[in-house]
């Protein structure tokens, strides 16, 4: 029998259920080959108007049945430390403790995903996935893509930059081509290789790692 794996996914908007969870999915893919690795995605959780803390309640006991829960937030700091401490840690320090009387009521195999600024900048990782995806012959330099991966950390506005070149490279068709349509496509090409270069995603991957170890799946 297949040994499967599913976890839940929460991210902060459209552009993490279409983009970010299908490329962690294949990520934790890779990383257990031989395990039936599923996302179950809760986006159909309302949290607005709560505080991060009482989000996180929400989340972690919808997620209660899953192995383990993703929980993306952007940094609103340019530093994963700061926002790992200020946004992620009182939430599940708040969760630790109302375990200890309510064990089932919440998933704690909490895997915080935190990219720089905003998950746009890991959609500039790779622009050999960009082209393929998109088909153009524009370069790089031209798109504003940098040439190291780790570089996406120090732009300050991926978003724009990415839809900017998804513009530049409509303007040669003639349908528009929509930032959206290209998210999915580029989770499934990216190299991991080169996501693994920007220090947001290994810190993720660490973290992911040592709990799948806890779980002994690794």
């Amino acid at each position: 029998m297949t040994q499967s794996l599913d976890f839940a996914f929460y991210g902060e908007g459209k552009r993490e259920y279409l983009f970010l969870q299908p490329l962690l999915e294949r990520a934790i893919s890779n990383l257990l080959p031989t395990i039936d690795v599923q996302a179950l995605n809760l986006d159909w959780v309302k949290v607005g108007g709560l505080s991060q803390v009482e989000k996180m309640q929400v989340i972690a006991a919808e997620a209660s049945g899953a192995v383990l829960l993703i929980f993306h937030l952007d940094s609103d700091f340019p530093s994963f430390e700061r926002s790992f401490e200020e946004r992620f840690r009182p939430g599940y320090e708040q969760l630790r403790n109302e375990a200890q009387h309510f064990p089932e009521k919440y998933n704690l195999n909490i895997v915080p995903v935190i990219p720089i600024r905003m998950i746009d900048a890991w959609l500039l990782v790779d622009f050999n996935a960009f082209q393929r995806t998109i088909g153009t012959d524009y370069s790089a330099k031209e798109l504003n893509f940098p040439i190291k991966p780790q570089d996406v950390e120090g732009i300050a506005d991926p978003k724009a930059i990415f839809e900017q070149a998804v513009k530049t490279c409509s303007r040669r068709r003639k349908k528009s081509i929509w930032p959206e349509e290209l998210w999915p496509r580029l989770a499934a090409l990216i190299d991991l290789r080169r996501l693994a270069q920007v220090s947001a995603y290994v810190k993720f991957s660490n973290h992911l790692t040592d709990t799948l170890h806890l779980l002994k799946y690794v």
